[in-house]
């Protein structure tokens, strides 16, 4: 099947270069033409020169990118999606020798991310027509158009203007969603260009995220809890299953989880593991970074706790179900019934699933959509939609509860905030794109936060689920900050307004932000530094100042710096040397020993590190350039006095 820009620009210069001949020439041997459908006459090719006129269209319309036979100036459109999911594909290879054969020659990827790759797209096709239609873009652009209608000021209705204006950039905005989720805004131009800027994000990630998990683990709760509350359900339950599911001795929870299909995520990361590491794939450059991520965000626990509690998430609300299954829709909580609506679930889906009868999990009752998916004592498409509709419930309350990078934070950052497109594949698009490393998360928290404290119908009323999410993200922040303080070799802060700040900061999804607060005064370290992104503050700047800022100061007759940057760059690009349990040991140990031999001025700059922790209000328990601590950290004096607690217990 070739279509316009189907094959990717990268893959398309590829095969340009080669020329037909040689492609034919080499393509020809590994194909099954008896499977090959001629598109003239809807049959098998008759004969060899037929094919071969069909190899030779098929390569221009590659090369072409589409365009051969295009008519300029010529309206285009892709058509609608589900004729081009059921157009055959033409190329058909003799077996998966023969495609592995092409694929290494003329192909970008390997195997896993070819198969991978069509799953994933035939899912987002799927679930995009199943909701807009046989063609999504169209219904987008229409209801664009009738939102538009329905606001635009007339002589009779004398609508507000700023209605309009809102319906104009609500449209705009979901049709950039729809482009970045159909792949429009991802589709990169330059496949090389893209490579090299996926490695180094991968290496931002494995060399700035070792202390990611202190933050989750004190926020994390936070959105559970919440979510928990507003949705109906046991908040002591969401801790506890998260409790159990995290647990390394107990792997219960998890076989309960994965039996009752919440495995997509880990069955998808593993099976690539087993296939990227099996010496099915040449290891290079890209895939060190990729792997050097994984493992620190594995080897810091944020990945091990990110899957409880996403496992913690669905184990809840099918106890929860299971805990109701005797109740009738008119007798569930008004909590429970709002959020199935907010899904599109109904009296007779409910009724389907607690029917369905709940599963013994050692004693813990579980009513498993997959359990309804698989009744054979109904209508088969009745109980595949109602089952479909619960795993979207849970897999859509998920995402608010252990917050990610979901597609209006993503796209809102690829286009920032719809000022602008950025170009993906290309040398400018993508620095300006890799400022937004780091940050989606921290827009993903403040848009469900908004979201829900404005429209959403639940347990909780709109400015309690806001006051909740502040005070509760405010706490956390407080208290993963006091942890971070005694991982950076300090004792915590004292309880004061500084400490408030900081926590409300680290909180409130922009966790990088407190530290740039106790920062070392490096451009990496500075609010310049975050906006400016992980990839130019800490890679780009270092290494100029290191080169050619060094041959700048040389050329001037100044005193140079290149020890010291060195260790600089070094020390803010070791994959895990910010590991939270790690950190202050590795860099008393072996990076203060570099200082001293890089830097003779190396003291002065450990006294204006003692002195900043001095003005904070803390003291190092580990002093820098110290091979061994010289106490333990010191817990700061209660924030509350004896009167206080007393007339407490009053």
């Amino acid at each position: 099947r070739q279509s316009r820009n189907r094959v990717g620009r990268g893959r398309a210069q590829m095969i340009a270069k080669a020329k037909a001949p040689e492609w034919k020439a080499f393509l020809r041997p590994l194909l099954d033409p008896a499977k090959m459908i001629d598109n003239q006459t809807g049959k098998t090719f008759a004969d060899e020169g037929a094919l071969d006129e069909a190899l030779e269209a098929a390569w221009r319309n590659i090369t072409s990118e589409g365009m051969d036979g295009a008519i300029p100036g010529a309206f285009t459109g892709k058509g609608k999606l589900a004729n081009r999911r059921s157009d055959h594909r033409f190329l058909v290879f003799k077996d998966a020798d023969a495609w592995l054969a092409y694929n290494e020659r003329f192909g970008q990827g390997d195997l896993f991310d070819a198969i991978t790759g069509h799953i994933d797209s035939m899912s987002r096709d799927i679930a995009a027509m199943r909701r807009l239609g046989p063609n999504p873009a169209l219904t987008i652009r229409w209801l664009k158009d009738v939102g538009m209608m329905d606001a635009l000021p007339t002589i009779k209705g004398g609508i507000d203007a700023k209605l309009s204006s809102d319906a104009k950039d609500g449209g705009e905005r979901m049709e950039r969603m729809w482009r970045y989720y159909a792949g429009e805004l991802t589709m990169p131009r330059n496949r090389a260009v893209a490579r090299f800027f996926s490695g180094a994000k991968n290496w931002n990630v494995a060399t700035k995220l070792g202390r990611a998990f202190v933050t989750a683990f004190f926020t994390d709760p936070q959105f559970a809890m919440v979510n928990a509350k507003f949705n109906g359900l046991s908040q002591f339950q969401a801790m506890k299953q998260y409790v159990q599911s995290f647990n390394p001795l107990d792997a219960s929870h998890r076989e309960a989880a994965r039996h009752a299909g919440i495995v997509h995520h880990e069955l998808t990361t593993r099976s690539e593991k087993m296939w990227r590491e099996g010496a099915k794939m040449r290891f290079n450059l890209h895939e060190f970074t990729r792997r050097s991520a994984d493992f620190v965000l594995r080897a810091t626990l944020l990945t091990p706790s990110t899957l409880a509690w996403k496992e913690a998430a669905a184990l809840s609300w099918m106890k929860d179900w299971g805990d109701n299954a005797n109740l009738s829709w008119a007798d569930l909580g008004d909590a429970k019934r709002l959020s199935f609506e907010r899904y599109g679930i109904d009296a007779a889906d409910w009724e389907r699933l607690r029917s369905t009868g709940v599963f013994d999990n050692d004693g813990i009752s579980l009513l498993r959509p997959g359990d309804l998916a698989r009744r054979e004592d109904i209508d088969a498409g009745q109980a595949t939609d109602s089952a479909v509709k619960f795993f979207a419930m849970m897999d859509g309350e998920l995402k608010r509860r252990v917050v990610g990078e979901g597609l209006r934070a993503q796209t809102a950052a690829i286009t920032l905030g719809g000022t602008a497109t950025l170009k993906k594949g290309t040398v400018g698009g993508e620095i300006i794109h890799s400022a937004t490393q780091f940050k989606t998360f921290g827009i993903a928290q403040l848009l469900n936060t908004w979201d829900r404290s404005l429209y959403g119908q639940g347990g909780l009323s709109g400015s309690s689920y806001a006051m909740r999410s502040v005070v509760g993200l405010w706490l956390g922040g407080i208290m993963a900050q006091q942890m971070i303080e005694i991982s950076d070799g300090r004792d915590p802060l004292p309880w004061d307004e500084a400490l408030l700040w900081k926590g409300f900061l680290r909180g409130g999804g922009v966790g990088i932000v407190g530290d740039i607060l106790q920062g070392d005064g490096s451009r990496s370290d500075t609010m310049t530094g975050f906006l400016l992104g992980p990839l130019v503050s800490n890679v780009a700047n270092p290494l100029y100042n290191l080169t050619i800022g060094n041959a700048q100061q040389a050329a001037a007759g100044d005193k140079t710096n290149v020890g010291r940057e060195a260790v600089r760059l070094l020390k803010s690009n070791i994959p895990g040397g910010n590991a939270w349990y790690a950190k202050t040991a590795f860099n008393r140990m072996f990076l203060d020993e570099l200082d001293a031999i890089a830097d003779p001025d190396v003291r002065d700059a450990h006294r204006r590190m003692e002195r900043r922790a001095e003005e904070q209000g803390t003291d190092f328990w580990w002093e820098p350039g110290e091979a061994a601590p010289t106490r333990a950290p010191q817990m700061p004096a209660s924030p509350f006095s004896e009167n206080d607690v007393g007339s407490l217990l009053q």
